[in-house]
């Protein structure tokens, strides 16, 4: 096994809400994780956990071996973080705003720059790479973020909900170019999502309902376990029908 981070039987309420009961998986170099589960299910607080931004009541959350919070400083190399909520000023432009996150991962002026043409080229915004980030719609928006997130070439991008304000066919060509970023920087991926159809292009799905998890495989082990021939109808057979899911 060689987990990046690691949830080892991880427990986290808040007053009498427990959010997340006995939560164990990881996520290995070069994986792409999607958890998957309904609005309050504890997608968003198990991002939090694994980015050192909240730590467990019980168990462990380890990056490279490390407890996540403590190590938060010394992790930010690790990681990149894309949590839905827009960093950048709305009137700075795609490059600058590229080059910025470059500058405080202490990236040289032509190393920052370099970087930058890179993953605008790879991501499809070297046409937009002067235009205010205000402007862009939501994939190109979604597409910056991500960029400045793994300017530093991090082992591994943390992203919630990246295809929740996106089309079907947005979300699939979202998915498209984190694929393609694994590809190219050995990247891996740990991703929560709503939508029932992102785990048609995951590595392995974690399941969640009520802060449990309910399934952990590959796509092809959740058809299987539910006996269903598609995604959407397996889903609803192990955490229940109406419950949120796109």
């Amino acid at each position: 096994m060689n987990a990046i981070v690691q949830f080892d039987q991880v427990d986290r309420s808040f007053g009498k809400n427990r959010t997340l009961m006995a939560v164990d998986f990881g996520v290995e170099r070069g994986e792409s994780v999607v958890i998957v589960g309904p609005d309050g299910s504890g997608k968003e607080t198990i991002v939090l956990l694994a980015a050192g931004l909240d730590v467990p009541d019980r168990g462990a959350v380890t990056v490279n071996g490390l407890a996540a919070a403590a190590r938060r400083t010394r992790s930010a190399g690790t990681l990149g973080l894309v949590l839905g909520t827009t960093p950048f000023g709305l009137r700075e432009s795609v490059g600058s705003s590229i080059r910025l996150r470059a500058r405080l991962h202490s990236l040289g002026g032509s190393l920052a720059r370099q970087r930058c043409d890179e993953l605008v080229a790879t991501l499809g915004l070297s046409e937009k790479e002067r235009d205010p980030i205000g402007v862009l719609g939501p994939l190109d928006a979604m597409r910056a973020e991500i960029a400045a997130a793994v300017v530093h070439h991090p082992d591994m991008l943390i992203l919630h909900k990246p295809t929740a304000q996106l089309s079907s066919s947005q979300a699939r060509d979202l998915i498209g170019d984190l694929k393609r970023l694994q590809r190219e920087l050995g990247l891996a991926a740990l991703w929560t999502s709503s939508r029932a159809d992102d785990l048609r292009h995951a590595d392995r799905v974690v399941l969640l309902r009520a802060g449990t998890v309910r399934f952990t495989g590959t796509p092809d082990a959740l058809l299987s376990e539910a006996g269903q021939a598609d995604i959407p109808a397996a889903m609803a057979k192990l955490i229940g029908e109406g419950e949120g899911l796109v």
